[in-house]
């Protein structure tokens, strides 16, 4: 459209997300497209300097396709340069590597700019040779880049003498008409190759063709039928045919044309034995049917089919010959067509990726809240550990907030405006987390149908997180700690390794000394996750901050709930005095609870759940104990509480997973695996 300033610049914020988030091809895409914007606005060091790149990227995939592309364009920008001799070079190792992996269409490109190199270089007749090597349909469709490599080859025109003209016709001077196809064939094949080489809307040239088809042969309805791996599809049809679920062809003249590979009509279906006696076959001594089949130049197979309903024996051989010339042009559109779903499919895929990423990047709203002394001390130590990108250890209780921690000293650090990447080693089998860490190539195991980047690889640039790293299986510590100590990773199934950058933060509510002594975590991971340790205070130790963070939880819940409700200053004084093993987590889980039990706008003390066991006396609190009256807590296990908790919130959210693992303050993965414990049979039952 001619914007190519904002082309370039969209393909440079293109080329740099896909490169961060790890896809090399569609990173390498994007460079090529860069590399013809910098050629078409004559900027050549641009262009030259971005086709490289895209050619290393489709090395570096193993895209051979795509790295003989690059290299015909870096040709082409030889060619625009003036340099015919490297434009030759390039072009014909480009256009060889094409033709042997099966990319005519790209082959017979690059083969046209190889004619216009040597023309140049006045070699001629090698040209010309070259011209005559290119099949039909790339004729048709390169039609105006042949005709310009001929303008080169045309001899200058040297002054004749005038001819008298004679006045008497002789039989010498009549020509014979010239055998093959009709000028109206040859005028409707242009028409259709000039409409699907500019029609953007795909359905309407495939309409146009349809009618030339119904047109040329005098049938009345026509459908463009495709191959797929569940069988015969009927993609498109004429516009004449009205209600697609409707109308009805012959699958088994379809079928059987596509076997023998050549055109055929109802006459031919009612002479097959093993077909006239099919239904479908029947029907056409009432009515005429011709199917012409193709298969394009990557394997996709199909068929044009026409009807007539009015009567039998319409079509003729001449007709058959007709549809097989449009039939090769349905091949090209539905190359085009299953080209355009592949790519949708893919950036489908990257931005399921990209969201996946963005929710796994997402910085937390929240940030740590509490003003007591223990907190304010772990703020000032997080500004003083942030800028040393060194790695940092985060010990604590479980539900003390650790990955708030992480994220904050993440936010501190100089690779704040990287991607913080986050991950529970305690919630994915050792399997699984290994695909997570490390990512893995096409083929690597059964289910990889293309590659996936690791989360090592993701977070480059940025910070991982790995919590409860004390769950890491042994096998997976040695293969993160050579990672980790070389700055590079190898995807599973690949041979190739990828430069990583990252801090790492790490978590863990275990005694990671303790297990290393007892041979249970390695040493020397150890030492390198633990160069600087930190310690979250439990909330036991924080009591001034439990009235902050359970107004807190309140407001954010009023906020997600769209209504109003506020904690009883009773209720207040009874979460004061409970000890709260589970910490900051159990005292969210606490208020969820509470909150949705609560019907008014105040959340009562009836509304708690209520332990007797639990009180911790005023001398450690330092805040006066509730009234003795008020109702005590049950004592129950943290696995009881929890299991009551998860049926809570899955309850409000009418079992919505995503929902509830957000109110739960966990991963949608984590909660599957809580469930799966909680059902008859499981671990929890």
């Amino acid at each position: 459209l001619g914007g190519l300033d904002a082309a370039r610049s969209h393909f440079q914020s293109a080329r740099e997300l896909l490169l961060r988030l790890g896809h090399a091809r569609h990173a390498a895409t994007a460079a090529l497209n860069l590399g013809v914007v910098a050629k078409d606005q004559s900027r050549f060091d641009d262009a030259l300097a971005n086709l490289r790149q895209a050619r290393s990227l489709y090395q570096h995939v193993d895209d051979r396709v795509g790295a003989a592309i690059a290299e015909a364009n870096l040709g082409s920008v030889a060619l625009a340069q003036g340099d015919a001799l490297d434009a030759e070079r390039r072009l014909r190792a480009a256009a060889t590597n094409l033709a042997d992996l099966g990319a005519r269409g790209a082959a017979a490109h690059a083969t046209v700019l190889l004619a216009r190199a040597l023309a140049l270089l006045g070699r001629r007749d090698d040209a010309q040779q070259i011209l005559m090597q290119i099949d039909a349909q790339a004729s048709a469709r390169l039609a105006h880049e042949i005709a310009q490599v001929r303008d080169l080859l045309r001899p200058p025109e040297a002054p004749t003498a005038p001819q008298p003209i004679p006045t008497q016709p002789t039989a010498t001077t009549a020509v014979p008409e010239p055998q093959g196809p009709s000028r109206e064939l040859f005028r409707t094949f242009l028409a259709v190759n000039r409409r699907l080489a500019h029609e953007s809307d795909l359905e309407k040239a495939m309409a146009n063709l349809l009618e030339a088809a119904i047109t040329l042969t005098g049938g009345r309805d026509g459908y463009l039928l495709v191959l797929r791996p569940d069988g015969l599809q009927r993609e498109f049809q004429s516009g004449a045919t009205g209600n697609l679920a409707l109308q009805g062809f012959s699958r088994s003249l379809a079928n059987r044309a596509m076997q023998q590979r050549r055109t055929l009509t109802g006459e031919d279906a009612l002479a097959d034995r093993e077909l006239q006696e099919m239904p479908s076959i029947r029907n056409l001594q009432i009515r005429s049917a011709i199917c012409a089949p193709f298969r394009s130049a990557t394997g996709a197979e199909g068929a044009i089919y026409v009807e007539h309903s009015g009567r039998a024996g319409v079509f003729t051989e001449q007709d058959k010959e007709s549809l097989e010339v449009l039939a090769d042009q349905a091949a090209i559109a539905v190359d085009r067509m299953l080209r355009e779903e592949m790519l949708a499919k893919e950036l489908e895929l990257s931005r399921r990726e990209l969201a996946v990423v963005q929710r796994t990047t997402r910085r937390d709203t929240s940030t740590l809240i509490g003003d007591s002394q223990p907190m304010r001390d772990l703020r000032q130590q997080i500004q003083k550990v942030g800028p040393l990108e060194m790695a940092v250890l985060i010990l604590g209780e479980t539900g003390t907030g650790k990955e708030l921690v992480a994220r904050a000293i993440h936010s501190a650090s100089q690779h704040r405006k990287g991607p913080f990447v986050a991950e529970n080693c305690s919630a994915l089998p050792a399997e699984l987390m290994e695909r997570e860490l490390f990512g893995h190539v096409t083929g690597a195991f059964t289910g990889a149908d293309r590659d996936r980047p690791g989360l090592l690889e993701l977070a480059s640039g940025g910070t991982l997180f790995l919590d409860e790293v004390g769950d890491m299986p042994p096998a997976l510590q040695a293969k993160l700690l050579r990672s980790l100590q070389e700055k590079r990773i190898r995807r599973i199934g690949s041979q190739e390794t990828i430069d990583v950058d990252l801090r790492v933060l790490a978590a863990t509510h275990k005694d990671l000394r303790a297990m290393v002594q007892r041979g249970e975590f390695r040493e020397d991971l150890f030492f390198r996750l633990a160069a600087i340790e930190m310690r979250v205070p439990p909330l036991r130790e924080r009591q001034g901050d439990i009235g902050i963070l359970a107004h807190h939880f309140v407001e954010r819940l009023c906020k997600q709930q769209g209504i109003e409700r506020k904690m009883h200053d009773a209720a207040l004084q009874e979460l004061l005095h409970y000890r709260w093993p589970g910490n900051v987590r159990e005292l969210e889980h606490v208020v969820a609870r509470a909150f949705l039990l609560a019907e008014g706008e105040l959340i009562e003390t009836f509304h708690l759940p209520t332990d007797p066991s639990a009180p911790m006396d005023s001398a450690a609190t330092g805040i006066a104990p509730a009234t003795q009256a008020t109702a005590a807590w049950p004592a129950i296990s943290l696995a009881e509480a929890e299991r009551r908790t998860i049926e809570a919130v899955m309850k409000a959210c009418a079992g919505e997973k995503t929902a509830a693992a957000k109110m739960l303050g966990i991963s949608r993965t984590a909660l599957y695996e809580k469930l799966k414990r909680l059902e008859p049979g499981g671990d929890g039952s």
